[in-house]
């Protein structure tokens, strides 16, 4: 695999890792990640990491809402968000304005403004937003799912519900409730940055100068609970908006399946991986080649590894066949079961790795890609000569043992979580005139 994945990773002297990778694409990335989220705000703070951000992308101290405006004009891209353990900030730039970006950058974390004029105007657009995030919540299938797979008390616990608590505690906030918030976490020693792109060779010295004149402090950090659920959940509701009016019994219903998996850092991640691939990622998939390709009852089933909230699962997502979901479902969980009893063949083992060597090549090419994967060496202290040499130990024995070990053994037995959206669930059959029956 000719692939150049090496890059250089140092630590400032005030604490801050930086990780650096020179390719040759014009432009240049740079992620900061501030080791702070909503899992860390107190008892009365909802939401006051999310209006934190947005106070802190208004500049640093010395700084004009103009002077501010006319920075962030100039960069290609910009962005900040909340996830529930940390708050990024990411910018890109031709690397003639790298400077200028990375002076944007840290006097914005590490020292801003927190103007009490712009904190009113934040205030109104997080409200803004709230508002919106509760009206569009009955239709938004991806909310449903998380809930449903996390449980809603542990959402509440993650604080990634907008309702109206969220709103109460943005409308009470003050300047120095938010201050207070910053205290805890933003500082260099909590803190990373990755810069991926057309790098000058003085890169080292730029980031000095904006970054290493800033202090440790002492920061407070909340582990993130496991989420993975335990046992069986199903849930089937009605999903008017996929009802087909034109051929009713033809109408879809959204499927997503969601299964507990192993976590990065865990020594049969790539084997677990490869089991999700090889289940229903690409066109040729155990369940394309059985549900579509062999039966034609789907246009488009497949399965993707997701991770967040130090949780991982694999989900099989797709639209399905209203009246036939029991019949799908049923070759779902055969194909679980023949992963788990039989070795796959060195030939499907094969278009595993060719694939990943294509992802992992074409990923090499974006900034994007890179700063991923760096960002996940950081987080769990790995490098990646080690991913590769766990990568080469994947093996159809492997690939079993984590079906096995992941997979439900049947419907009736495992753990996961089974959500389906249907436009036909409590309408009457369209042949019988009778209410339709469903097993689950």
């Amino acid at each position: 695999m000719m692939i150049d994945t090496s890059y250089k990773q140092y630590t400032l002297d005030n604490g801050l890792i930086v990780a650096l990778k020179k390719i040759r694409c014009k432009t240049i990335l740079s992620t900061l990640r501030i080791w702070q989220g909503p899992i860390d705000e107190k008892s009365g703070e909802t939401g006051l990491v999310h209006l934190l951000e947005h106070n802190i992308s208004r500049g640093g101290k010395g700084t004009n809402t103009k002077e501010t405006l006319n920075k962030l004009g100039v960069f290609g891209e910009f962005y900040g968000y909340t996830f529930i353990d940390r708050t990024v900030y990411s910018i890109g730039v031709m690397p003639r304005d790298l400077e200028i970006a990375l002076e944007y950058m840290s006097t914005s974390a590490f020292n801003p403004a927190l103007n009490p004029k712009l904190f009113e105007v934040e205030k109104n657009i997080i409200l803004r937003e709230i508002a919106d995030s509760i009206a569009e919540k009955p239709h938004s299938p991806t909310t449903t799912f998380t809930k449903e797979y996390f449980g809603e008390e542990h959402i509440k616990l993650l604080k990634r519900i907008m309702d109206s608590q969220y709103e109460t505690t943005i409308k009470n906030a003050t300047i120095d409730s938010l201050k207070e918030v910053y205290r805890r976490g933003y500082a260099p020693n909590n803190s990373d940055i990755v810069i991926v792109g057309e790098l000058p060779e003085n890169i080292e010295d730029i980031v000095q100068k904006n970054f290493g004149g800033y202090q440790k402090k002492e920061c407070i950090k909340t582990p993130v609970p496991n989420m993975d659920p335990k046992g069986i959940k199903i849930v089937h509701i009605q999903h008017p908006e996929l009802y087909y009016p034109e051929d009713p019994k033809a109408s879809s219903l959204k499927l997503t399946l969601g299964i507990p998996m192993t976590k990065y850092h865990e020594e049969d991640y790539f084997s677990a991986f490869a089991l999700s691939q090889l289940i229903g990622n690409g066109f040729s998939s155990r369940i394309l080649d059985t549900i579509r390709h062999e039966n034609g009852l789907v246009y488009n089933l497949q399965s993707r590894y997701v991770t967040e909230q130090n949780s991982s699962r694999m989900e099989i997502i797709g639209k399905i066949p209203s009246g036939k979901h029991n019949e799908i479902i049923g070759m779902i969980f055969d194909e679980f079961n023949t992963l788990q009893t039989t070795l796959i063949s060195p030939e499907e083992a094969e278009k595993f790795f060719r694939k990943r060597e294509y992802n992992l090549t074409r990923g090499y090419n974006y900034p994007e890609h890179i700063t991923n994967h760096i960002e996940s060496n950081i987080e769990y202290n790995t490098t990646t000569d080690n991913d590769l040499e766990r990568l080469k130990r994947v093996t159809p024995q492997s690939i079993m043992n984590a079906a096995r070990k992941y997979l439900p053994r049947s419907q009736q037995e495992g753990n996961y979580v089974l959500l389906m959206r249907d436009p036909l669930k409590d309408i009457i059959d369209l042949d019988k005139e009778q209410p339709m029956e469903f097993i689950w």
